[in-house]
Parts: structure tokens; C-alpha cells; sequence
């Protein structure tokens, strides 16, 4: 993403070192925060949506 991200930030007038430091910070959080959060994110929405979809359906 360093290769793509970064040349086109420069091409588009955004100082080098906030470019670069966006780079950098993002390849570290990719590290750290693994693809499968997302995954859990959807989970707890579409656990939250049932839930109030039972509770309206109970109530009626």
C-alpha cells in the first residue's frame, strides 16, 4: 500500500513527512489490529439488529 499510497500523496501536495508518517502508521496498526476485527465488528451489529428485531416483534 506504501508503493500506491505514498506517490500519489506527494502527486496531490501533502507534506513528505505527513505522507510518510501516514505510511508508517498505518503498516504498523495493519500489524497490530488483524483483518478479523472487522469481523467482529459486523458480528456485534448484526447481534445488536436481532436483538432489537425481537424485541420489536414482541412488543407488536
Amino acid at each position: 500500500m506504501g508503493l500506491i499510497s505514498l506517490p500519489t500523496m506527494l502527486n496531490n501536495k501533502y507534506d513528505k513527512s505527513l505522507a510518510s508518517g501516514i505510511v508508517c502508521s498505518s503498516g504498523t496498526l495493519g500489524q497490530i489490529i488483524p483483518p478479523s476485527i472487522v469481523l467482529i465488528i459486523i458480528a456485534d451489529q448484526l447481534a445488536s439488529a436481532a436483538d432489537v428485531a425481537n424485541t420489536m416483534r414482541q412488543t407488536s
